[in-house]
């Protein structure tokens, strides 16, 4: 399972009463999130569940997980829908109620469920990859598809910074070509043991490995202008950034197509999923309300309006200064391709193949990348990591 990362562990503390001087037992509430989130979500449950009374004391404490932290103590989590089976192997998830989803997208709820049974609330979504570029130097009929970049790359000797670097969204700008990776979790003798499943081993995927050594290959060279442009697969907060080199040239498009494959927008889906509480059932109604106050549709708009770099299941916006093409969200969510969720030792093999295509500033030679294709396919489909 992937770690988040981050540099500050942050914690918040609701504290609770009882409706009255009986008291079942005390529930301290531990929520971990990424710490992006964490901010806006404490705002949103101190508003909703301050003075809230129940038959029993409690705290609500919400928690950036990152290194070094533990799901172990956690009782709600935040993560893509991707980690749903892992997670259910490992804790045991809490079984939600439908109820708790009104007036969310039936194909957002539908990632949540394990055989028919619903176990996370869909908070929001990100695209995870798309083109961030200089306007007065690529046209729209020059992002259309990889073809049309990479020719206009040598009219104008423009250059890409590198977006490829993180394995996980290489492997999903892949999904966009039809090539797929998916992690399989199973149970065997009280051991879990993840697997992966994919079609790497396809003899046309190293033709276009090839296109994309050229195009977003390791090339220091300044273009006349003496100025980097960046055509950047990445998530919204790499906007500004990007408009302080663009300025008012800013612009922002999907990614290309290759050939005639169909584009498929690349989503990382969070949602709330519940750790098992059924020695603890007397607490439900606590952590329903938590469940409530963090999808309500005020607090959707807020991840929106507040974090940027989301769209939600009752809300497909993205912020106003940078309005995104309509065409980067899928309507039908079941064909979205999630960037989040791939055991450490799979991004660590797909690292090592990225580098490969990269390198030399893309003149790897086809049989060079078809020998590190064989090996990042045949080390694949020997990997199984087993954990207790």
């Amino acid at each position: 399972m992937r770690k988040l990362s981050c540099l500050v562990v942050s914690s918040f503390l609701l504290f609770g009463c009882t409706a009255g001087n009986q008291s079942l037992e005390r529930f301290d509430l531990v929520m971990y999130a990424d710490g992006a989130y964490v901010p806006l979500m404490k705002e949103l449950v101190k508003e909703a569940m301050t003075n809230k009374k129940y038959g029993f004391e409690y705290s609500v404490d919400i928690r950036i997980f990152g290194e070094g932290s533990s799901l172990d103590d956690g009782h709600v989590y935040l993560c893509p829908s991707s980690q749903l089976p892992y997670l259910n192997l490992k804790y045991g998830l809490q079984e939600i109620s439908s109820d708790l989803c009104g007036g969310l997208d039936e194909k957002a709820i539908n990632h949540f469920k394990l055989d028919g049974k619903l176990y996370g609330i869909p908070l929001s979504s990100r695209v995870g990859a798309y083109l961030i570029y200089d306007k007065s130097v690529l046209g729209a009929e020059d992002i259309t598809t990889y073809e049309s970049l990479y020719r206009k790359k040598n009219e104008s000797g423009f250059n890409f910074d590198n977006p490829f670097l993180d394995p996980a969204y290489f492997l999903s700008s892949l999904a966009t070509f039809g090539y797929s990776l998916n992690v399989k979790s199973a149970m065997e003798g009280g051991t879990i043991k993840v697997t992966v499943q994919h079609n790497f081993d396809d003899p046309s995927l190293v033709g276009k490995l090839k296109d994309y050594s050229r195009l977003f290959a390791l090339d220091e060279t300044p273009n006349p202008s003496g100025k980097a442009y960046m055509a950047y697969p990445y998530g919204l907060w790499f906007v500004d950034y990007a408009k302080q080199n663009f300025g008012d040239g800013l612009s922002i498009a999907p990614l290309p197509k290759y050939g005639e494959t169909e584009f498929t927008p690349i989503l990382e889906d969070l949602g709330l999923c519940v750790f098992n509480m059924a020695s603890r059932t007397y607490a439900m109604p606590l952590v329903n309300d938590l469940l409530t106050a963090l999808s309500s549709e005020k607090a959707q708009k807020r991840y929106v309006s507040d974090l940027g770099f989301t769209l939600t299941p009752t809300n497909l916006k993205a912020r106003a200064d940078y309005p995104l093409d309509e065409s980067l969200y899928t309507k039908d969510l079941e064909k979205a391709v999630s960037s989040r969720g791939y055991p450490t030792q799979v991004l660590d093999l797909t690292l090592s193949l990225v580098y490969t295509i990269i390198e030399d500033g893309g003149k790897c030679d086809e049989q060079a990348l078809q020998a590190a294709l064989d090996h990042f396919c045949l080390s694949l489909d020997k990997l199984v990591i087993s954990e207790n």
